[in-house]
């Protein structure tokens, strides 16, 4: 009986050990980065894709040493990454920040300019998303252009936002499935 209740207090104690040596470990790194790619496809449709921004919602933006969004142009794949270093911080953010898609197009029929935010927005907490991250491809007219009908007969595009939720799990949202966060500091980030 004192054996088991030895072993099981010796299990604990290595437990607690272990979660204390990793949190330190956790505080004392000084370096992060995210890395996060998407492509875009922009089928023609009552309206032409332009061109877009993209804007990070960066709380921690005083630590960024690196913020860069490159195009790889035999593929159309994006790049967004965004590098931290911070000496005497006692945080890690595990999850990226927030990002918008400013998506620019025309009207055809009217030639008439307009603009859309696309939100991406990061949720939860397992698996920590510091390994880069593949948002696949993102159909951009599915935010703008409208066939759903709500009930005051308004015409609505299907998805309004993106969400990376628990286990890097990609979801599209509809109007009653999202809502907007107060943005704390958003940041342009120039296509290179």
């Amino acid at each position: 009986m004192n054996k088991i209740l030895l072993t099981s207090n010796m299990r604990i104690q290595f437990l607690l050990l272990f979660l204390f040596s990793a949190i330190s470990c956790l505080a004392q790194e000084k370096d992060w980065k995210y890395e996060i790619f998407f492509q875009l496809n922009h089928y023609q449709s009552l309206y032409s894709f332009q061109d877009f921004q993209l804007f990070v919602d960066d709380i921690a933006y005083e630590y960024n040493v690196n913020r860069a969004l490159t195009c790889d142009p035999v593929t159309g794949k994006y790049t967004l990454l965004l590098e931290y270093s911070c000496d005497q911080c006692v945080f890690r953010s595990f999850l990226p920040p927030d990002f918008y898609l400013k998506v620019n197009y025309e009207r055809i029929k009217t030639q008439t300019n307009l603009s859309s935010f696309i939100p991406v927005i990061f949720e939860g907490s397992r698996p920590r998303i510091l390994e880069p991250l593949d948002l696949g491809t993102i159909p951009v007219m599915d935010f703008i252009n409208g066939y759903r009908v709500d009930e005051n007969s308004f015409v609505l595009p299907p998805y309004v936002a993106i969400r990376v939720a628990h286990y890097s799990r990609i979801e599209y949202l509809g109007k009653y499935e999202f809502q907007w966060r107060k943005m704390q500091e958003l940041v342009e980030v120039e296509l290179k």
